[in-house]
């Protein structure tokens, strides 16, 4: 769950394969939703149509939103797009979709005293009826306050339910995770309890992941087998304390690796299988971070078909930050590795981010200016896929791999050429005249790989260079 309060919203689509936003998705890549001030999630559907959930402040209700893959408003979706509660004061936080198209709503309802709330709607918006009681599951505990902040679909169909329970006087007690989970009916499945175990996202409760095998992980860093219990193969009886305040988001890799984020910054944790930091991962188990100003608040983590990923942030403006696999920054992606969107606009909160089956990459965010909804267009975004493993026919790098010196020949005069390490540390960083071929001394590099960053006119290229020695 990622909760940004505002008046302003605004969606970004772009392809990370591409250096510019989706010029067919919107406006230039951007879409303004005039309906909803405030952004709680995004989800792509299989059809790559994308829905989005948020809050309209001044009817205290939640909102649900749904855009064609051109950026339109699926006039075929509730009333011109939008689904909005009819309920004041009722909280939706997070969506997930079921194989069938169905839509789930997570989140919370009532003041003071809150009650967890589940809503499932058919593919068109319209309420579910076959679902809990006449489309919505309560769950209420006496003298607690209890949310629902994340939800995921089993492969079996179950709806795994995860947030908190605290007493109402929320300053002096302490908040415990709950995690339930439902039947495709909506009933409760009485074969699933967890165990009582502090909540460490403490009110907003937890972001949960299902494994390939069935076991849960939270952003608490707690690891559950499929019945609830705690897993005794994870950390510490199931428990792995990161010493990090809370953790933002978390994604599992292909190869079993964990990857968490922090909320106060853009690098992640890699954790294994078996509960431990991988050492492996980056530095000592953390990625590396070259955002300048460091991040006041983390936003969310994404992995690309490449096994690459990003993370999103705020400093005084949204950041995006790639790293590869391994935990490395990717040089070839923004300015050495990150994204800032500073345009004209402080304060816009960190992205939440979501991918669709094609690669692309939707990113949206939203901020309170005491105004109407803005959409600001960004343009110029410096968003290559990565690393090329040879120079493409717009240039060539050669010899390679290389000893002491390389000729680069472009077809386009070049400006500029830069070589850094895969940590993303210029070695080479300069203006050169402006031709097509330039000689470049690279003598004074270790043996390893970098990468080459030709400027030409019109066009960024990002090529892999090997030193040999």
């Amino acid at each position: 769950m990622k909760r940004f309060y505002s008046a302003i919203f605004l969606l970004v689509s772009f392809s990370a394969f591409a250096q510019r936003p989706e010029a067919s998705f919107g406006v230039n890549g951007r879409v303004v939703v005039p309906s909803v001030d405030s952004l709680f999630d995004l989800v792509t559907q299989p059809d790559g149509k994308i829905l989005g959930l948020g809050y309209t402040q001044v009817y205290s209700r939640w909102g649900i939103f749904r855009l064609n893959t051109d950026g339109t408003m699926d006039q075929s979706f509730g009333n011109g797009g939008t689904v909005s509660g009819s309920i004041s004061n009722e909280w939706g936080h997070t969506l997930a979709i079921q194989p069938d198209g169905k839509i789930i709503l997570a989140g919370d309802s009532g003041l003071p005293s809150k009650v967890a709330v589940l809503r499932r709607f058919m593919p068109d918006g319209s309420t579910d009826v076959s679902f809990g009681n006449a489309g919505k599951v309560s769950k209420r505990i006496d003298s607690l306050w209890v949310n629902y902040n994340s939800v995921l679909i089993q492969p079996d169909g179950k709806i795994m339910a995860g947030g908190v329970r605290v007493g109402q006087d929320q300053l002096y007690s302490i908040p415990h995770l709950m995690i339930d989970r439902y039947n495709t009916d909506g009933t409760l499945d009485s074969t699933f309890h967890i165990p009582t175990v502090r909540a460490l996202s403490n009110y907003t409760g937890p972001n949960i992941r299902l494994q390939p095998d069935g076991k849960i992980l939270t952003s608490d860093i707690y690891r559950f087998n499929t019945n609830g219990t705690l897993d005794s193969l994870f950390g510490i009886n199931g428990y792995l304390n990161l010493r990090t305040y809370v953790i933002s988001d978390l994604r599992v890799q292909s190869n079993g690796g964990i990857l968490v984020q922090s909320r106060d910054a853009t690098r992640a944790y890699r954790i294994t299988s078996s509960g431990r930091v991988d050492s492996a991962f980056g530095l000592n188990g953390l990625s590396a971070d070259t955002c300048p100003s460091g991040v006041t608040y983390g936003g969310s983590l994404v992995i690309l078909p490449d096994g690459s990923f990003l993370t999103s942030g705020t400093n005084s403006h949204p950041i995006i930050a790639r790293h590869d696999s391994t935990g490395h920054i990717m040089p070839g992606f923004g300015y050495q590795g990150y994204q800032v969107f500073n345009d004209s606009f402080p304060d816009l909160q960190g992205f939440i981010m979501a991918t669709t089956t094609s690669g692309q990459l939707t990113a949206g965010g939203a901020r309170y200016n005491g105004g109407p909804v803005v959409v600001y267009l960004y343009r110029d975004l410096d968003l290559p896929s990565g690393i090329a493993d040879v120079a493409d026919e717009q240039s060539q790098i050669y010899p390679n791999p290389a000893v002491g010196q390389i000729s680069i020949r472009s077809k386009q005069h070049t400006s500029h050429i830069r070589i850094t390490d895969i940590t993303g540390k210029p070695w080479i960083d300069s203006d050169v005249e402006n031709t097509t071929t330039h000689q470049i001394d690279v003598t004074g590099l270790c043996e390893g790989t970098y990468v080459v960053t030709i400027k030409s006119v019109g066009q960024t290229q990002h090529c892999k260079l090997t030193i040999v020695r």
